[in-house]
């Protein structure tokens, strides 16, 4: 007995260090990403901005943005940004990465935990590596914003109510770090932190007929902890934005957003379409053993039906809900990745799991020659040379992928995409600034204050240029907008002016230096002509 016990522990050891190490080669892959690129300007330089006008304003609850409320967002994700703000005098993309990539770790980790004692060691590592590599979901664990942060909260109150309605666990802790989680959650991002939750519990429950068990997760304990901890919160809002900014946080970014959405408005159906995309590349898969497992009534296990429910609700809630995009449905998507996984290891035989398998192994095998005939033809206008060591790698897996899939190797296939695209992804990484070279501001701003303090001029003004309001970020006051119709002649003769390179090509202004950088240009008045 102590033999085979023995033997388990070991195997564990063996299979945490294997993971420990993919967390680590995730890592190496995503670091020229982390390093080499900007913020950028859509949500992530909105919200270094917020934070800056905070800090100058001494507000912590109640947010503006140039002015104006914001409260579309909780406050805890803001804190993070001031407190590295406050720290290195400057916002870090690799600090404020941490709070993204260490919350995916997390969330693997615990699902890893959640399955370790009934699933075998290959088990355990597709199913991690599926869901690191799933689109939304590494992608979430990137992009700097609250939604992994969110999800990580979620997916630990779920672990909890696991833990005790599964499991019969009583430890005491968890009844108050159940509501603790939840409470974390909605002050993360908002209202999904406790109806996701809520939604994957009682659905659970009634699949289970548990349903008179509601209590004991949604009883007084829970709404009191609830209730009290939110109190708090508004009590601080309203000492600083007063009724108006609670009106605008519960009214118009809760219910309004929840009823009849003023921002992505979009059908019930969109998460059915958007679903092949933010699980990608394994959407086929996930439907297959959805569908044969289903079929065959192969859904059996506790761990299996528990994270299909908590997948099916979130699912079915988020598409009653008006407002939709689809880095809402992140929290499902880790519940529905395992399920796959496990599924996947019972119908492995099917010749459908080779389909679901090959389709994407022969897109990546395509990646490369697609890329050569669109360059041929002038049908992209991406850099492609910088693309190519990227595309070379994908399309190397996909070969690979097909190749173990011709001898029956499934497992090995996953491994192949897997590999081949986070090679890819530190290619991509390497070369960002080439490929994209408009991801961010921060190199132009900072040439601009250098060309201000030369030539003596205060004031930056910004043409043609999107999504440009957050640059105070970097030029520590509001950028002021030149008209979209303004005329070349209409330029302000006081000040620098930033803009893309493509908008000068019948020259420069009249009185006007040029300075040059790529993709932008600033140009700078010679008032005195003593510049040249």
């Amino acid at each position: 007995m102590r033999t085979k016990f023995a033997h388990y522990k070991q195997c564990d050891i063996i299979t945490e260090r294997i993971i420990l190490l993919i967390f680590i080669a995730i890592v190496v892959a995503l670091l020229p990403l982390i390093i080499a690129r900007d913020f950028t300007p859509s949500n992530e330089l909105r919200y270094l901005s917020i934070a800056d006008e905070a800090l100058h304003r001494g507000l912590y609850f109640a947010f503006t943005n140039h002015g104006e409320i914001y409260a579309d967002k909780p406050p805890l994700y803001l804190w993070i940004v001031m407190l590295g703000r406050k720290i290195f005098g400057c916002h870090l993309m690799w600090f404020l990465s941490l709070f993204s990539l260490v919350p995916t770790f997390i969330v693997a980790y615990i699902f890893d935990l959640w399955i370790r004692r009934s699933a075998s060691r290959q088990t355990r590592i597709t199913a991690i590596l599926l869901l690191l590599s799933s689109d939304l979901f590494i992608g979430a664990g990137i992009i700097l914003r609250m939604d992994m942060l969110m999800c990580m909260f979620i997916v630990i109150a779920f672990y909890l109510f696991y833990q005790m309605e599964v499991n019969r666990s009583t430890k005491v802790a968890y009844t108050y770090l159940f509501p603790l989680c939840i409470f974390m959650a909605v002050f993360t991002k908002g209202p999904m932190g406790i109806l996701i939750p809520l939604a994957g519990t009682t659905g659970y429950l009634l699949l289970t007929k548990r349903i008179r068990a509601f209590h004991h997760y949604w009883g007084m304990k829970t709404w009191c902890i609830l209730f009290f901890l939110c109190a708090v919160w508004f009590t601080c809002v309203y000492q600083e934005g007063g009724i108006a900014y609670i009106k605008n946080q519960l009214l118009h970014q809760t219910f309004g957003r929840a009823i009849h959405s003023f921002r992505h408005d979009h059908p019930f159906y969109y998460y059915i379409i958007s679903y092949w995309y933010t699980i990608a590349p394994w959407s086929i898969l996930g439907l297959v053993c959805l569908i044969h497992g289903t079929y065959r009534n192969l859904i059996q296990t506790t761990e299996e039906k528990f994270f299909l429910t908590v997948s099916v609700s979130t699912f079915i809630l988020l598409s009653l809900i008006s407002s939709k995009i689809e880095i809402y449905m992140l929290p499902a998507i880790p519940f529905f990745i395992y399920f796959t996984t496990l599924l996947f290891y019972k119908i492995k035989e099917s010749a459908l799991v080779s389909l679901a398998l090959f389709i994407p192994s022969l897109l990546f095998a395509l990646i490369l020659p697609c890329l050569i005939i669109m360059d041929k033809y002038d049908l992209i206008t991406l850099p492609t040379p910088a693309l190519i060591p990227a595309a070379i790698v994908f399309s190397a897996a996909g070969i690979a992928s097909m190749t173990v899939l011709f001898i029956g190797k499934k497992t090995y296939s996953i491994y192949s995409l897997f590999a081949g695209l986070f090679a890819a992804v530190f290619c991509i990484g390497l070369n960002i600034s080439t490929i994209n070279p408009y991801i961010g501001y921060r190199h132009v701003c900072q040439t601009a204050k250098q060309l201000s303090r030369k030539y003596d001029l205060s004031y930056i003004y910004v043409y043609k240029m999107s999504r440009i309001d957050d640059i105070d970020v970097y030029i520590k006051h509001p950028a002021l907008i030149i008209d979209d119709d303004a005329k070349e002649n209409e330029f302000p003769r006081q000040g620098i002016v930033i803009l893309p390179q493509e908008t000068l090509d019948n020259g420069i202004p009249k009185g006007y230096i040029r300075y040059d950088d790529e993709p932008y240009a600033i140009l700078v008045y010679n008032k005195h002509d003593t510049y040249n």
